[in-house]
């Protein structure tokens, strides 16, 4: 007969009680009878497998989490890592990328820097150009205008046929030279005086013009200088017996004494004068009047030295830059006009006579005087 054991529970009939479960996961009732062993074998490994029941899908559903955690987080893992290795090859593609072009803008730069170190040379290149006694050089401004820039940033230049034709036929105009006639004026007396000596022209021919062009081409082309000489011939000068070559003509004879005024080679006025006195003589030659000057306060120094100052002196027209002039007298006696040289250099006129010149003769006019 079985006794019951304390445990909480209710007793069926008398051989054991059916257990509540509390917080002990299992609870049996053992027999008391020696030969019970059987049954509590059987209780035992009723517990056991009970146990195992619980323990054994809780370990299975904490493997398949487990699992699952570690499968998601290789599979992210592996996909960062395939981002990563995505990205870096990305950076190297543009890297490799930037390195390409920085090399070919360091090759443009090289190329560059040679063209401009060639076309520098070409510039400042040393051209002349000899021809009837005259040697003219191309400056740089000269040799750049001839070049056409608008392809320079890529390495290339043309020559500009244009510019380079107007050089050559201003370059022509310049060492081409019309003839000048010699000038005679003929007095009513029978005299005669040389105004103009006269000198010859000189003309370029053609094929020193062609070969001109062609050789600057040339120069331009690939540097390094060039020198030309070009023939022409000469044109020899004819001999006038009137000013007529001149609108305007003033002639000064300086030992007469005399100032003669010619237009279109008709002489229309003649005065008599006062020139510059020994010590201070007029300058002989061709000039030309530059400046007119209704009054002016005129001063210097004597050759001994001393100062003159003379004021308001009237109807100046200036024809050299040394202050020679012809003008109004009015501080000398009517006796000297004609007959006495006594200024500085200049040809003194009675006020009237200069008045009537200086509203005759404009700038420009050619005033020639001569012993």
């Amino acid at each position: 007969m079985a006794q019951s054991m304390g445990v909480n529970g209710v007793a069926v009939g008398n051989e054991f009680f059916i257990p509540v479960r509390r917080k002990s996961p299992i609870h049996a009732i053992y027999p008391t009878v020696a030969n019970d062993v059987e049954e509590i074998i059987n209780v035992r490994t009723i517990a056991k497998v009970e146990a195992k029941s619980i323990a054994i899908p809780f370990g299975k559903a904490f493997f398949s989490i487990f699992a699952v955690m570690i499968l998601v987080s290789y599979s992210l893992l592996s996909v960062y890592s395939f981002m990563v290795m995505a990205n870096n090859a990305k950076i190297l593609a543009s890297q490799n990328a930037l390195a390409k072009e920085q090399k070919i803008a360091l090759n443009l730069k090289l190329n560059h820097s040679k063209f401009l170190t060639r076309l520098n040379a070409v510039e400042n290149q040393n051209i002349t150009i000899s021809s009837n006694g005259q040697t003219l050089k191309l400056s740089s401004a000269d040799i750049t205008s001839l070049i056409d820039s608008s392809k320079l940033q890529n390495n290339k230049y043309s020559i500009n046929e244009s510019a380079l034709n107007s050089y050559i036929d201003n370059l022509v105009n310049k060492i081409n030279v019309s003839p000048i006639n010699r000038t005679v004026i003929t007095h009513d007396d029978g005299s005669s005086v040389i105004v103009n000596n006269g000198s010859n022209g000189f003309k370029l021919d053609a094929a020193s013009i062609s070969s001109l062009s062609s050789g600057i081409k040339t120069a331009l082309k690939n540097g390094g200088g060039a020198s030309f000489s070009l023939n022409g011939v000469s044109i020899p000068f004819a001999t006038d017996n009137t000013p007529a070559g001149y609108k305007y003509l003033i002639e000064g004879n300086l030992t007469s004494k005399m100032l003669y005024a010619y237009q279109d080679g008709v002489l229309v006025k003649s005065f008599q004068m006062s020139a510059g006195k020994s010590s201070t003589p007029t300058p002989v030659g061709t000039f030309t009047i530059w400046q007119k000057v209704r009054s002016v306060n005129m001063w210097g120094y004597n050759p001994d030295g001393s100062k003159y100052n003379q004021p308001k002196v009237p109807y100046v027209m200036y024809f050299d830059k040394n202050g020679d002039a012809v003008h109004g007298n009015y501080w000398r006696p009517d006796s000297v006009f004609g007959n006495v040289n006594t200024s500085h250099g200049c040809l003194g006129l009675r006020v009237a006579d200069s008045a009537w010149v200086y509203d005759w003769a404009p700038i420009g006019t050619t005033v020639v005087t001569h012993y």
